[in-house]
């Protein structure tokens, strides 16, 4: 700007100093003086350009300034600020409405007669140490809020600050949680609550299978004197008894006393199961022994139901390492439950497989009534008998397929039920393949006994 003015004042200088010294020359003198004030034209016309532009800017500044302030205002959350001694420089109407009555005093307070740490009555006022701590966290935390009328109740309060001129801002800004904080209560209380239920069920629970398991065994020991004794008067061990009817009474109490014997053993093994009693005993034995076993024992029941059985079967040879017993009790369920179920003229088929993901399978398909699909679940809980007429009209607590269900899983496998209302009923009890135990040197030294 200053050479723009100096410029043509030095040519018009010059231009006078050369027309003294040779005064044969033309007048430059106007033409200096268009040159001078067209410069100064030109400087004027850019000082107040420059001067638009920076009145422009100081009005967007406002503006934005306005914006801001307005922003803040009527911010939902509390914004205060405070300089370095924790002394309140400014809030919004949302800080005043939070803390203070309306025509209360806030500006130039102290920041712990507002906010506090700890709890209730325990709490202290919190200073600006706690409020730069804060601010230096850079995250929020959860203090305690005081009103003029002395009630508290929980804020989150968040810290930010600035430097200006070595001179620290904090900006806080904090809202009332006390909403938050109760439905988190209620949602602890619930959560207490449904925990405590569960224990309750679960102590019934307990309570429920040692009941069971103590009754079991109460009841055991008089009911073997009602077989045993029962077996010594139908065989007529002892002697004649005279008399047919006497006879036939003995056999109904055995046969009786038998069959609730096998329930209550059952009950007995449903409530070990559930206490976690019992832990399989392994041993390694070959698979198609056990089913060719269990085909032999149920075979009477069979013929007296006229229901056609296989003879034993050739089938595939396959060695497994579990407990033998609760496999052929597993078995021997099923099978049984197959009998019971088919009606005369029916037929009952058994096979073993070894699938491709090297799982052993043992399947047992009748030629029954079958169990419609909504009925299916409750076929495998434990004390559950079918809605169904036919089911009602066979003897049993409904415990043979739970209990077999439970004795497979006890070994990770799987029982896999299916059937068709009219063609019957499949059950699959299948064995994972890591339960298949080679059948080379290291295989199993002998095959199960019969």
């Amino acid at each position: 700007l200053y050479l723009a003015l100096l410029l043509p004042l030095a040519l018009f200088i010059a231009s006078c100093v050369v027309q003294g010294w040779s005064p044969l020359m033309l007048d430059i003198v106007p033409l200096g003086l268009a040159v001078v004030a067209s410069y100064a034209v030109n400087v004027l016309g850019t000082l107040q350009r420059q001067n638009k532009r920076l009145l422009a800017q100081r009005f967007a500044l406002r503006r934005q300034d306005r914006l801001m302030n307005s922003v803040v205002e009527h911010s939902f959350d509390a914004i205060i600020t405070l300089d370095q001694m924790g002394r309140i420089t400014s809030f919004n109407r949302s800080a005043r409405a939070l803390l203070a009555d309306p025509d209360a005093e806030v500006q130039g307070r102290d920041i712990g007669d507002f906010i506090r740490r700890g709890r209730g009555e325990d709490s202290e006022a919190c200073s600006i140490d706690c409020i730069a701590e804060i601010a230096w966290g850079g995250r929020p935390c959860e203090l305690l809020g005081r009103r003029q009328s002395g009630t508290h109740f929980p804020l989150e309060v968040s810290v930010s600050y600035f430097e200006e001129n070595d001179q620290t801002t904090h900006i806080v800004l904090f809202r009332d949680i006390t909403d938050r904080k109760e439905a988190e209560a209620e949602v602890e209380a619930s959560r207490q609550g449904l925990i405590a239920a569960k224990e309750r069920a679960e102590a019934a629970d307990r309570a429920k299978s040692e009941f069971l398991a103590n009754m079991s065994h109460e009841l055991r020991t008089p009911l073997n004197a009602v077989i045993g004794f029962s077996e010594v008067m139908k065989t007529e061990m002892l002697g004649p008894i005279g008399n047919a009817t006497y006879q036939s009474y003995a056999k109904d109490i055995h046969d009786s006393g038998e069959h609730l014997l096998r329930m209550i053993n059952d009950i007995l093994d449903i409530s070990k199961i559930e206490t976690g009693v019992i832990v399989p005993s392994e041993e390694c034995f070959y698979l198609d022994d056990t089913v060719n076993a269990c085909l032999r024992m149920v075979r009477p029941r069979a013929a007296a139901a006229e229901v056609q059985l296989p003879a034993d079967l050739a089938l595939p040879v396959v060695a497994v390492r579990a407990d033998a017993r609760l496999l052929k009790q597993a078995v021997l369920n099923v099978l049984s439950n197959a009998i019971k179920f088919t009606p005369a003229g029916g037929r009952v088929s058994v096979g073993l497989e070894t699938r491709s993901d090297g799982d052993v399978a043992v399947v047992v398909t009748d030629t029954g009534p079958g169990i419609p699909e909504a009925e299916l679940a409750a076929a495998l809980e434990p004390f559950r008998q079918l809605d169904s007429s036919l089911a009602r009209a066979f003897e049993g607590a409904g415990l043979g397929l739970p209990l077999t269900k439970a004795f497979i899983e006890l070994h990770d496998g799987r029982l896999i039920l299916e059937s068709e209302v009219g063609q019957g009923t499949v059950v699959t009890l299948l064995l994972p393949a890591a339960r298949v135990e080679s059948l080379g040197p290291g295989g199993p030294k002998s095959r199960l006994a019969s």
